[in-house]
């Protein structure tokens, strides 16, 4: 494999490896919410695991006009590129905590919950109700809601596996006391064990006449957790379901500024009717807070493999200079965690912020990776086909070459007015007024990335759009060297072994166009003819300066696996011992970068192939 390098016009070739390339491409990118423009705080994405057409993106809608916050659910039924608004809930003026999720034939299920909110708009969620809805035709309608106990910070999965509980909904939830006091449940109340917060986990299937549940862990509670927030959930390959959950412990009963705010997950016994121990996946990590550009707060960004068994949890960890994305796994069912890995993102520099990381694996054991840059308000995503940490240079999802400061900018769509009474019996108190801007502000984007049978990755984010705000999804296929290569290259043989990739006398940077050109020629250092067709095959394509892409390749492919035929500059298609072919232009098209260090204008690792 050689490596072709252009720093200051200076062609260089060495021999050097590659970890990870692939193609990705953005087939399509599309509004959710023509019709339904707003500020979206709650959002999340799911497809049928059976029809790669059905999607649905459920959550949380601000509407302005009622300054209230309605459930929604919206329906595509192609694949992404066009949506439908099937389901609103309007049960109060603050419907929140919703999840949803797939199951097989059809089935689907979307639970949101109605806070009561008092004359004076206070909040009132001991006193409020979750309404779970289902649907059998893959989210296009929904039947009339059953009713139970508040859910907080819902989290949803379906069993699709055959059996008994094929098609039943498990919700995982915080606070148990929340939820009974919504119930008038005082038994229940007075019963619950003493100390911190515990995860529950209710059940439900349709044609049920209510919900199962809740289960819960009575140790947990001893631990002193300060909340238990779950998000994602998983049916994992022995039956046994996993969630994550976020939540912080108090080190210091007489201090409460002593925390440890951390990451863990809590597994069901395999009939699903226990909770075992939580195991810590992250912990001493910093306090969130909106000032840290690390603090991944209530994250969401877990993934689960079935087919290799592997759970995945990325987020991001920051030291005193700069910001990275962490990579944890567990091969056992979350039983234990091996130590976390920083992921390696070419594109990488020390000014890069990570939030709302996001993290989804596809049948071929794709990870596919989203998060925004908190400085620009740009969403990325990037992947790892070999399922590690090594994921290639991110592609941007939306249009986000405005500065920074435009991210602040004030826009009717985001404005958010909050109105705070005093207490009756404080006789001195004061009406508080606050109109805050909220673009670009996301509070859950649990299962931020779907994927359809298909393979293809479904990213949802929001959007500040022509400014009224909106939710956008793309459709995004990410294929492997080897897969794009494999047409052109079929029937040949290695031969960078016997052939030199030289300098082919010139190389040009067109500045108004952004093209550059590099010619090359091939020279036979071996004892015998080589002979045609004469591929060329990008292994990896980069630069320290430009986003790059392969202009002229054979199979139109952009980047690693681009594959040029380079046939035609060997007359006769013969490469005789000693024999120099005539120069081939590689042609790309490149665009500034937002940032770059001193390096290679392109960094291109190739292979060349030759007729056995």
């Amino acid at each position: 494999m050689y490596s072709v390098r252009i720093f200051c016009f200076v062609v260089l070739i060495a021999c050097c490896s590659v970890l990870n390339s692939q193609e990705i491409k953005i087939n399509s990118n599309t509004s959710t919410t023509a019709a339904s423009s707003g500020w979206y705080p709650w959002y999340e994405i799911h497809a049928d695991p059976e029809n790669r057409n059905n999607i649905i993106v459920c959550g949380a809608r601000w509407v302005a006009k009622d300054n209230a916050q309605y459930g929604f659910v919206y329906f595509s039924s192609d694949g992404g590129k066009n949506w439908h608004s099937t389901l609103e809930d309007k049960h109060s003026t603050w419907v929140s905590e919703e999840s949803c999720a797939f199951g097989v034939h059809g089935v689907a299920y979307y639970v949101a919950d109605a806070s009561k909110v008092d004359e004076a708009g206070n909040l009132h969620h001991d006193l409020g109700t979750t309404y779970v809805y289902s649907s059998q035709d893959g989210g296009r309608t929904w039947k009339e809601p059953i009713k139970t106990g508040w859910t907080d910070y819902s989290s949803s999965v379906v069993d699709t596996s055959p059996g008994p509980n094929q098609n039943r909904l498990y919700v995982s939830f915080n606070n148990l006391e929340t939820f009974y006091h919504s119930l008038g449940d005082q038994k229940a109340l007075d019963s619950l064990p003493k100390g911190g917060n515990t995860v529950g986990l209710i059940s439900y299937k349709d044609g049920d006449a209510k919900v199962d549940g809740p289960v819960f862990n009575s140790d947990m509670a001893a631990s002193n957790y300060r909340g238990s927030y779950p998000a994602p959930s998983f049916v994992l390959k022995d039956g046994t379901l996993l969630t994550f959950f976020s939540s912080h412990l108090n080190l210091d009963p007489k201090d409460r500024e002593k925390r440890e705010f951390l990451i863990a997950s809590i597994r069901s016994n395999p009939d699903r009717t226990a909770l075992e121990n939580p195991v810590n996946v992250v912990t001493d990590t910093p306090k969130p807070d909106e000032s840290e550009k690390c603090g991944f707060g209530l994250t969401s960004a877990g993934a689960y493999d079935p087919v290799k068994d592997i759970i995945y949890f990325a987020y991001p960890l920051g030291d005193e200079k700069s910001c990275h994305l962490m990579l944890i796994s567990s091969t056992d069912g979350g039983k234990t965690w091996k130590p976390a890995q920083r992921i390696h993102l070419p594109d990488e520099n020390s000014d890069s912020t990570y939030e709302s990381p996001a993290l989804a694996v596809n049948k071929e054991g794709v990870l596919g990776l989203m998060w925004t840059d908190g400085r620009t308000g740009c969403w990325n995503f990037a992947a790892s086909t070999s399922g590690d940490r090594y994921f290639n240079v991110s592609k941007r999802l939306n249009d986000c070459s405005s500065p920074a400061k435009d991210v602040q900018a004030i826009t009717d769509a985001y404005l958010w007015s909050v109105l705070f009474q005093p207490s009756p019996k404080n006789a001195d108190g004061e009406n508080r007024v606050a109109i805050r801007n909220m673009k670009n502000a996301d509070w859950r984007n649990n299962h931020a990335i779907a994927v359809t049978p298909d393979g293809v990755f479904h990213p949802v984010w929001i959007d500040a759009g022509d400014g009224r705000g909106e939710i956008r999804t793309a459709a995004v296929t990410v294929t492997s060297v080897q897969q794009l290569a494999a047409t052109q290259i079929s029937g040949l043989t290695p031969v960078s072994n016997k052939v030199a990739v030289l300098y082919g006398g010139t190389q040009h940077y067109d500045d108004k166009s952004g093209t550059l050109t590099l010619a090359v020629t091939f020279r036979n250092n071996s004892g015998s003819a080589v002979k045609a067709p004469f591929k060329l095959e990008a292994m990896s394509v980069d630069s320290d300066y430009l986003n790059v892409e392969v202009a002229n390749a054979a199979n139109h492919a952009i980047g690693g696996g681009a594959v040029w035929d380079v046939t035609s500059s060997v007359p006769g298609g013969v490469l005789a011992p000693g024999a120099t072919s005539q120069p081939y232009t590689l042609t790309f098209h490149t665009t500034p970068k937002d940032h770059f260090t001193l390096g290679d204008v392109l960094s291109l690792n190739t292979k060349l192939y030759a007729r056995p």
